[in-house]
This record gives C-alpha cells, sequence and structure tokens, in this order.
C-alpha cells in the first residue's frame, strides 16, 4: 500500500519538478524556477517541488502532505525513493529527478528543514552548469495570467487555494484557472489599491502568503501582479 501512495505523489512530484533556468551572479545556470539568490527554505521547496503534491495531497488524498510538518514525517522514505530512481518510476514515462532537485532536498534536511535560511540555490554545485543561458527578470515578463500563475500562484497560493485543500477557507478562493480569479471584483478592483495588492503587501498575520509559511512576495512580485491588474488582467 505504501508503494502505491508514492507512485501517487511522485507522479504529481514529477509534473511539479518542470524547472526554468536562472542565472546567477557569475553567469552560470541555475535550475530550480528560482533566482540563484533564494534561500533554501520550506518555501522553496513547495514552489520547486512539491507544488502538485500539496495540491493532490492537501486532505482529500493519502498521505495528506498539506504542511511541512506532514512533509518531513514522509521525507526519508521520499528521499529514498528519489535517489534509487525508483520514484518517479520510469516506466510510467516520468523522468528521475535531477541531481540539483536532489541537491535542494538534501540541503533543506542538513539545515534542520528551516522556514528560513542563509544558504542559496546557488551555493549548490548540482545546481549549476557552465553554459549561461540570459533569463527575463520578472520585471520584463509580460503582464499576462500566464505568467502571473507560473510566477506567483503557483509557487506561492495554489497548494493551499484548491479545492481539495484541507484548509476550508483557503479552498473556497480559488484563484485558478483565469475564469474564476477574474470573476473575483471585490479581489482585484482598484489595481494597486486593490484588496489582492493589499493582502500581498501585509506586515501582520493577514499577509498571504502566510507567515508561518515564510517569505512573502518580493517588491518584484507584487509589481508584477499590479502591473497585471493595470493592464486590464490580460490572460
Amino acid at each position: 500500500m505504501r508503494g502505491y501512495y508514492f507512485i501517487i505523489i511522485f507522479s504529481a512530484f514529477a509534473v511539479a519538478c518542470n524547472y526554468s533556468v536562472s542565472k546567477n551572479e557569475k553567469g552560470n545556470n541555475i535550475s530550480g524556477g528560482l533566482d540563484a539568490k533564494k534561500p533554501i527554505t520550506w518555501t522553496t521547496v513547495q514552489a520547486s517541488a512539491l507544488d502538485t503534491c500539496v495540491r493532490c495531497h492537501s486532505g482529500a488524498n493519502s498521505p495528506a502532505l498539506s504542511s511541512k510538518d506532514l512533509v518531513i514525517e514522509h521525507y526519508d522514505d521520499v528521499l529514498n525513493e528519489v535517489i534509487s530512481k525508483s520514484m518517479p518510476p520510469k516506466s510510467k514515462g516520468y523522468v528521475p529527478l535531477s541531481a540539483c532537485q536532489i541537491a535542494i532536498l538534501k540541503k533543506w534536511q542538513e539545515l534542520k528543514f528551516p522556514e528560513t535560511s542563509t544558504v542559496t540555490i546557488g551555493s549548490l554545485p548540482e545546481c549549476v552548469s557552465s553554459s549561461p543561458v540570459d533569463v527575463v527578470p520578472i520585471s520584463a515578463l509580460p503582464a499576462t495570467y500566464a505568467n502571473l500563475e507560473a510566477q506567483i500562484l503557483k509557487p506561492y497560493c495554489l497548494h493551499c487555494h484548491n479545492p481539495d485543500s484541507s484548509d476550508f477557507e483557503a479552498s473556497a478562493i480559488l484563484l485558478s484557472p483565469y475564469d474564476v480569479l477574474i470573476a473575483k471584483k471585490n479581489l482585484l478592483k482598484d489595481g494597486a489599491n486593490s484588496k489582492l495588492v493589499k493582502i500581498l503587501k501585509a506586515t501582520d498575520d493577514d499577509r498571504m502568503p502566510p507567515p508561518e509559511e515564510g517569505a512573502g512576495l518580493t517588491d518584484e512580485e507584487i509589481d508584477f501582479v499590479i502591473r497585471w491588474l493595470e493592464a486590464g488582467m490580460p490572460r
């Protein structure tokens, strides 16, 4: 039965790990879909690997992976399976985790599963290659829903705001797909002064994502949200 559960988990895990490429200060590539300066934290692990897993295993499906504690509870089995390449299963067409992906998970454990840390993804040798690739910063990305979902919603929001979430309040406020989000006029109206932006900028417990889940959006990420709103919320 445990093997069956892990097939389900890592089928989702493989989908979630389609990393983009960023450039670190030395001009080398870094895998992870995050800036090389991003610290290795619970938020980083969620955004880089566990997004799809948590959306499926947030309470409705077993085993539940809806919190950091639950992920830690299953961590040893997860790591052993991915290192041995037993999961995700090649026979089902899935690609094994990269050395960088495994290194991020191992470093997170080594750091004692931190909410925050000073160790960056760019410091991991497994995550650096020698072929520089130019990457468009979020400030230069077109203000589209596709980019909003990839850069903001998936890393920060959708692991809670989904129909299967164990968080009842969050599951009632869906932010995806596009038609569902733009229907929430009270959340989005007034651009930079919208309720959404105020929540993202909050410095107290009202902030989203919640402070207990780690760092919130960067100024550049919030500026992107504002730009999308003020552009008319294009798809």
